[in-house]
C-alpha cells in the first residue's frame, strides 16, 4: 500500500506516471520491510546478478548478465542485497529512452521469490519513473496495460513419453522420412540464419541485421550455450536450427527449412532429433511460442503446454501520435 512506502533516495528528471514524487526519479522504495533498489548498469554487481539467476527457480540463459549484454543495455530492479530482481532493458529512439523487449530475449523474468500484491505497485512506480515509454514481457503483471502472451513448453525428461505424445501424422512423418535425412551438429551458426532469413525474414521484420549478427556472435563466443543442426538430404543442407541451452532448458531461436526440406519435415526430424539426444539433460524444450496459427499449432503437435506470460505496455496519449509519424518515415 502506497502509505507503507518510503522513497529514499531519487534524483531529479520528469516523469510522474505511477511516481508518487512528481518530476523525480526513484532509486530506491522502502516497501513492508524490504528495500526495492534500481540499479544502473555500471552499478550492477554481475556476480551477485549472476548467483541470483543459479538460484532463481524462474531463471533461463536469457536472464544471465552475459545474454543480456549480447542484446541490450539493461538495468535492474533488486529486492534488498539481490534476494530477488528483474532486468529492466533499455533502448532508445525518437530521442526518447525507452523501456523495451530485445529480440533474442523473449522475456525478461522476476527471479526468486514472486513479490505479493502490495509490492508489485511498486516494482511498477520504479520502472515508470525511468521512462514514460515502456513495452516489454515479464512473468509478473505489473500495472500498465497487460496483455496475456502463451509460450509453449514442453517436458523432454522421459523420450518415449514424449514421443507417445506425438501428434498421428507427426509420428507418422518422422517415421516416413527420418532414414533419408542425416542430422549433423556444427558451428556453422551463419547457414542457419540464411536458411531463416531466406524461409521467414520477410515475415520478421523486426530482426535486423545487427540482431542476427549478435546471435551469431554470441553463439560462437559462448559454443556451450548452443546446439546448432544442420540437416542434409542427398548431401544437400535442407534445413538450419539455433537451440540456446542453460539452467535446464533449450530454447529454440531459429528454424526453417529449404523447399526439399518442407517436402521430408526437415524441422519436424531437426526437433525430434534434440528430444531424442538431450531428454536425459534437460527438463524442458522452450518453443518460445508463436501467435500464428499454424506455427503454434506445429509446436502443439509435439505435445507441447502453454504458459502464459504478460506484454506489459505504456505510452503517455501525447507521444502517440509523434510516433506513427515518426516510424512511417523512418521505418525500413
Amino acid at each position: 500500500m502506497l502509505s507503507q512506502t518510503k522513497i529514499i533516495s531519487f534524483n531529479g528528471s520528469a516523469n510522474p506516471y505511477y511516481c508518487g514524487c512528481k518530476g523525480k526519479i526513484i532509486n530506491v522504495l522502502a516497501c513492508m520491510g524490504n528495500q526495492i533498489h534500481y540499479i544502473k548498469h555500471n552499478k550492477i554487481d554481475f556476480n551477485k546478478w549472476n548467483n541470483l539467476v543459479e538460484r532463481a527457480e524462474q531463471g533461463t540463459v536469457y536472464s544471465y548478465s552475459w545474454w543480456l549484454s549480447a542484446f541490450c543495455q539493461w538495468d535492474i530492479i533488486v529486492l534488498n542485497d539481490y534476494e530477488a530482481g528483474i532486468p529492466v532493458p533499455q533502448a532508445s529512439g525518437m530521442f526518447i529512452q525507452k523501456i523495451h523487449q530485445p529480440n533474442f530475449i523473449q522475456q525478461c523474468l522476476w527471479l526468486g521469490t514472486l513479490p505479493d500484491d502490495d509490492i508489485l505497485p511498486h516494482i511498477s512506480k520504479l520502472i515508470a519513473s525511468k521512462s514514460q515509454v515502456i513495452h516489454f514481457n515479464s512473468n509478473l503483471p505489473l500495472d500498465f496495460s497487460v496483455t496475456e502472451r502463451k509460450n509453449q513448453i514442453l517436458d523432454i525428461r522421459e523420450a518415449s513419453e514424449v514421443q507417445a505424445g506425438y501428434s498421428k501424422s507427426l509420428s507418422k512423418n518422422i517415421k516416413k522420412q527420418r532414414d533419408k535425412v542425416l542430422v549433423s551438429e556444427n558451428q556453422d551458426i551463419q547457414h542457419t540464419i540464411d536458411k531463416y532469413t531466406a524461409a521467414y525474414g520477410s515475415l520478421n521484420t523486426q530482426l535486423k541485421p545487427i540482431d542476427y549478427l549478435k546471435i551469431k556472435n554470441l553463439a560462437v563466443s559462448k559454443p556451450e550455450n548452443f546446439v546448432n543442426l544442420t540437416l542434409y538430404l542427398n548431401k544437400q543442407p535442407v534445413a538450419g536450427l539455433l537451440f540456446a541451452k542453460g539452467k535446464n532448458r533449450l530454447h529454440y531461436i531459429l528454424g526453417a527449412p529449404t523447399a526439399d526440406g518442407r517436402k521430408v519435415n526437415a524441422l519436424s526430424i531437426g526437433i525430434h532429433y534434440i528430444i531424442e539426444k538431450y531428454g536425459s539433460s534437460y527438463a524442458v524444450l522452450d518453443f518460445e511460442g508463436s501467435s500464428i496459427p499454424s506455427v503454434h499449432q506445429f509446436y502443439r503437435s509435439f505435445g507441447s503446454e502453454v504458459e502464459t506470460f504478460y506484454e506489459l505496455s505504456h505510452m503517455p496519449y501525447w507521444l502517440k501520435m509523434p510516433l506513427r509519424v515518426y516510424k512511417r518515415l523512418f521505418k525500413s
